[in-house]
């Protein structure tokens, strides 16, 4: 089986798409073509077929939109399946020559994209408001063109017919990790405001005083933060990483903060960031959202309110890495935990099944 895989706007060191999804179906022998804004540096490993597009960033998106169409027609011949990440791509996807080819779309819903909206800084406030019927039309239409795969059980509600879903969950060792771990108090994923920047920067002094260093892990989506973040003290930033990298660093933190504002889009969503905090053991430190209390229970930090979030985030970080039996206690039951219940091992097979049809 050939299955063509597509993105505009994830980048290439996305767990979902090019480790977990990706990597499930070359173990079950499926021939994967990548088409993504992939670097140089990506590019190098012949594990599977990757074909460069540019990145749909911000209000430029034509040229990855117009590439990513030239390129599914052109690879379409011989796939039998088309697994999209995008709700835009389902706007330009050449569908008649897709019917044709009986090549199936899979759209892999992993977004709540009316609620993200809310946190797309490049579109104007009115704008961004007008859109949210668009999105709800897109979606409905989508349904009756394409197997949708859902990330999380909410987003069942936001669609009239009943489609499968495939939680977005982290690889889990056999055992817990046991690597040194310095004190380091690290964030992974996309930098935004949204996601706790302004706390994070706002922490750092604070942890500096306690010998405890601020790791950041991912792009930050505006040249204003990047300026702020390399000119705040106490914090080692080196743009995105490769998923199993960035894990590793992760194994090597005592701490993994997940300070994401009270958003729509978050409230509803799995914190897949804080399930690989606790695969990876180290312990957690989160904002009260209701996804997050019930995840991680009473084996992590969990934030009394979104008010006053850096300094009780601060006083928590510095908690749990000057007491290591306190740590341990937290890190290890988090880690039986995400093992038992939240593991991608389980999801795997689903997935590869729904691809496979």
């Amino acid at each position: 089986m050939r299955v063509l895989v597509c993105t505009v706007v994830h980048h290439t060191t996305d767990a979902r798409i090019f480790r977990r999804q990706i990597g499930a179906l070359r173990e079950a022998g499926v021939q994967v073509v990548a088409i993504a804004p992939w670097t140089h540096h990506y590019l190098d490993d012949p594990a599977y077929q990757r074909i460069a597009i540019p990145r749909a960033v911000g209000r430029r998106r034509w040229s990855a939109w117009r590439a990513a169409r030239a390129r599914i027609s052109a690879l379409a011949p011989g796939a039998q399946a088309l697994v999209i990440h995008d709700p835009e791509l389902l706007l330009v996807l050449p569908w008649r020559e897709l019917q044709r080819l009986k090549v199936r779309v899979i759209w892999d819903v992993h977004e709540d994209l009316a609620a993200a909206l809310e946190v797309k800084a490049y579109l104007p406030p009115l704008l961004r408001r007008l859109l949210v019927p668009a999105v709800h039309l897109l979606e409905h239409w989508a349904e009756r063109r394409a197997t949708l795969l859902l990330a999380e059980s909410a987003y069942a509600q936001r669609f009239s017919r009943d489609h499968q879903v495939v939680l977005n969950l982290p690889p889990v060792p056999d055992s817990f990790p046991t690597r040194a771990r310095q004190r380091q108090a690290i964030y992974v994923g996309s930098i935004t405001r949204a996601r706790g920047l302004d706390a994070m920067l706002e922490m750092a002094p604070v942890l500096a005083e306690h010998g405890i260093t601020l790791r950041l892990i991912g792009e930050a989506q505006s040249a204003e933060d990047r300026v702020r973040i390399g000119a705040t003290p106490n914090v080692r930033w080196d743009g995105a990483l490769p998923n199993a990298e960035a894990m590793l660093e992760v194994e090597q933190s005592m701490v993994g903060l997940a300070l994401l504002q009270d958003l729509p889009n978050y409230r509803h969503s799995m914190p897949t960031k804080i399930l690989e905090y606790m695969a990876a053991g180290a312990a957690v430190v989160a904002t009260p959202l209701p996804l997050s209390r019930s995840v991680l229970a009473e084996d992590g930090v969990l934030l009394p309110s979104f008010d006053g979030v850096a300094p009780a985030a601060a006083a928590a970080v510095i908690a749990l890495c000057d007491s290591e039996e306190y740590r341990e206690a937290k890190t290890r039951a988090a880690f039986a935990r995400v093992r038992e219940h939240y593991n991608w091992q389980r999801a795997q097979d689903e997935f590869v099944m729904a691809v496979r049809g």
